[in-house]
């Protein structure tokens, strides 16, 4: 399989979008598993208000960005892969004539879910650098109790779990 510069930008621009898509999802949803484990220390109504607020745009943000990144990054997965496809046709049929089969031709094309893969590691290990000055952000007045950065291999294990269905 002939993978050429413009191909290359083509795979960039995906696994810009996997990335940011990851990061938005794994920094809140984080936030989101971290902030609950605090909901018994907030005895007054107003930190409680603040922390409603705070759990709904955690729920808000991962579903409206994150989705919304998500679903752009497969929808121009797909539009690239039938592209590639239909502009390499030639090329896909003269192998077919050689012998190859279905699924070793299709093996070929693990080429573009790994720009997926790459994105979203990529946004995965950002959001884990990013987290600390974020929860930082997030309390800043510190009118809630102090919410520790914690590592939940139930978040890691369904966002990978999402990327292998992309893949």
């Amino acid at each position: 399989m002939i993978i050429g510069v413009k191909d290359g930008i083509k795979f960039w621009g995906i696994s810009v979008i996997s990335c940011c898509a990851v990061l938005v999802c794994t920094m809140f949803l984080n936030y989101y598993a971290d902030i609950s484990y605090i909901k018994n220390q907030i005895h007054s109504e107003q930190v409680m208000t603040f922390y409603n607020a705070q759990v709904a745009t955690a729920k808000v943000v991962c579903s409206v960005s994150g989705g919304c990144l998500l679903i752009t990054s497969i929808i121009m997965l797909l539009f690239y892969i039938k592209h590639y496809i239909d502009t390499h046709q030639k090329e896909l049929g003269i192998l077919k004539a050689l012998g190859y089969s279905k699924l070793k031709i299709a093996k070929n094309f693990a080429i573009f879910g790994s720009s997926v893969f790459i994105g979203t590691a990529l946004g995965f290990g950002g959001a884990f650098i990013i987290m600390p000055f974020f929860y930082k952000t997030q309390n800043k007045d510190n009118i809630m109790p102090e919410i520790e950065m914690q590592f939940h291999p139930a978040l890691s294990e369904c966002i990978f779990l999402c990327l292998l269905k992309t893949c």
